[in-house]
């Protein structure tokens, strides 16, 4: 599922197969080879996440990323994740940059946590939007 959504929206088919919801907690950093990307995590699955940010990240890459769940109290989030779309900034547009990151290594007891955390969010009437 590794795709380029311009500035256009969805592009394709969505092939997501967990439930996800939005989400905003505060700043969520990527890293890799001392660069460090830092962005605002807008929704959240136990496969991946969406960070808005305006940083040039290319489909692909693969950063270590730490999220924290709001109200988790200085819990952090910390795995390996994958950049499967991307979605640059244009003024004409009402969609927010950013990446979508697939995890690739997310421990099953943080993926249960995120799991319940979602179910807990949907059952209040908290979707992902976009």
């Amino acid at each position: 599922m590794i795709r380029d959504m311009g500035c256009a929206g969805k592009a394709g088919i969505d092939r997501r197969i967990h439930p996800r919801c939005m989400m905003l907690s505060g700043v969520a950093k990527c890293s890799a080879g001392g660069r460090v990307v830092s962005g605002y995590a807008m929704n959240l699955s136990r496969g991946g996440i969406f960070i808005a940010t305006s940083e040039d990240i290319a489909i692909g890459d693969i950063f270590n990323v730490e999220f924290s769940l709001p109200g988790d109290r200085g819990l952090v989030y910390t795995c390996e994740a994958q950049v499967v779309w991307k979605r640059g900034y244009r003024p004409d547009q009402n969609f927010i940059a950013g990446v979508g990151l697939k995890f690739l290594n997310l421990p099953k007891e943080d993926a249960d946590t995120i799991d319940r955390w979602v179910e807990q969010e949907l059952s209040k009437g908290n979707e992902a939007g976009e």
